[in-house]
């Protein structure tokens, strides 16, 4: 079961218990104790939002910048 639970918040971190339980046909209080143990043993170590920032009033400028040092004798 934990690998089907991992697998379905990965995409979706933010589904209901409720809707978890039903999808991978389930109990829900199975469901919400599984979690739970994997919370506590750092399975899963959070939970993250993806944003659009194109989407937003907010401008910004993402820059890559590589540097190269070389040693002197």
């Amino acid at each position: 079961m934990r690998e089907k639970i991992l697998s379905v918040i990965e995409k979706n971190s933010r589904i209901d218990i409720a809707e978890l339980a039903v999808l991978l046909g389930e109990d829900e209080v199975a469901v919400a104790n599984e979690i739970s143990d994997m919370e506590k043993e750092g399975v899963i170590c959070g939970y993250h939002t993806l944003i659009n920032w194109e989407k937003t009033a907010n401008e910004k400028v993402n820059a890559l910048i590589e540097v190269r040092v070389t040693p002197q004798k």
